[in-house]
């Protein structure tokens, strides 16, 4: 037997502790533990790259943290369980973060021994996660649709990040993985539909484009949104849809810029539906200039289509303290400055990124 695949024990006495508030473990041995568990003040739990032993001591763990406020579960084996429910009265903020592989092929080339001593980290490594909890608040999910996740009481969850990510660079192209994906996100977002702020990632809007996002229930309180991760098209039918069934939306974040081609005939036409909406603010990161006839022309439709709009913040990239750069800037603020718009006070912030 492998080192690797020998059960790391601890002293029992550790899962008794009173006083530790923060236990944070990373290692890739199988966790085994005790039969007795009670951490009277344990606040923050984080596993990373732990192989859990089964579902009962997991749970048993997880139940023995009366005090627990943040778990975190990243790049965990699932190996050995293949259900888990994650039971909490006092948690607050949960993370799941699943590996990704970028590069399947890459893999054929690497020791294989490896994978199965660890009970095999691929595509196989899943689990159904269920997540109950009356007091959660924030919920966050970065991955590549590995594990199902279902809650039971998703009501109380007010900050949701959903960041699918590919889990194989050819992913873009597979057409049996954006609707798979696509599916993925409606449920996550139903059962997340009370949620006040949101933040999503380019693959989980594109993903959600090619599902039948029509599934997708009401956002009645959602007030802020964050697109993460890629610039995005402003056409793109997953980021309208969420805009559409947002009626309390004010702030939207593109994190990392946004455009918008210059032809018609789009699926899905951003205008009806952002002139329907009560956004106040609009922030754009990253604007790049690469690009910049695309940008520019998503930048007119925002200004054009916006009723309420009160602010327009654009984040420039590159060196704003050339004379070129101020130059360049100056000349983009009075060239978006000039621009028509639907909401006549609306402020325009422009400035180079720190």
């Amino acid at each position: 037997m492998n080192e690797s695949e020998k059960p790391l024990t601890f002293p029992d006495h550790l899962f008794t502790c009173s006083t530790l508030t923060t236990f944070g473990l990373r290692l890739r041995n199988v966790f085994k533990l005790p039969s007795s568990i009670y951490f009277k003040s344990l606040k923050t739990l984080c596993l990373v790259d732990v192989t859990l032993a089964d579902r009962s001591s997991t749970e048993q763990l997880i139940a023995g943290c009366p005090a627990l406020g943040q778990l975190t579960l990243m790049d965990i084996n699932w190996v050995n369980v293949e259900t888990l429910c994650i039971s909490s009265d006092v948690l607050q903020k949960l993370k799941i973060i699943e590996p990704v592989e970028y590069d399947v092929l890459s893999r054929e080339d690497e020791d294989e021994d490896e994978d199965d001593d660890m009970g095999g980290q691929d595509e196989q490594n899943c689990c159904n996660i269920v997540i109950s909890g009356t007091n959660l608040k924030v919920f966050s999910y970065t991955g590549a649709v590995t594990s199902e996740i279902s809650f039971h009481s998703p009501a109380s969850v007010m900050d949701a990040s959903i960041h699918v990510q590919h889990r194989y660079s050819e992913c873009m192209d597979n057409i049996d993985w954006e609707p798979a994906a696509g599916s993925y996100v409606v449920d996550l977002l139903k059962d997340l539909r009370d949620v006040e702020k949101l933040s999503v990632s380019f693959v989980s809007l594109m993903a959600l484009s090619r599902a039948s996002w029509e599934r997708l229930r009401l956002f009645s309180n959602l007030v802020e949104l964050h697109v993460v991760s890629t610039i995005i098209s402003l056409t793109c039918e997953g980021l309208i849809a969420i805009i559409q069934k947002s009626p309390c939306l004010q702030v939207v974040y593109f994190d990392k810029g946004v455009y918008m081609l210059k032809y018609r005939g789009y699926i899905m036409d951003p205008v009806p539906v952002l002139s329907r909406t009560q956004l106040r603010r609009i922030v754009i990161k990253h604007y790049s200039w690469d690009i910049y006839e695309d940008e520019f022309n998503a930048v007119k439709t925002l200004l054009q289509a916006l009723p309420v709009l009160e602010t327009l913040h654009i984040s420039c990239s590159g060196d704003g303290n050339s004379p070129t750069g101020s130059e360049r800037l100056e000349n983009l603020y009075q060239k978006i400055k000039s621009l028509p718009r639907r909401s006549i006070d609306c402020e325009i912030v422009l400035k180079y990124m720190k």
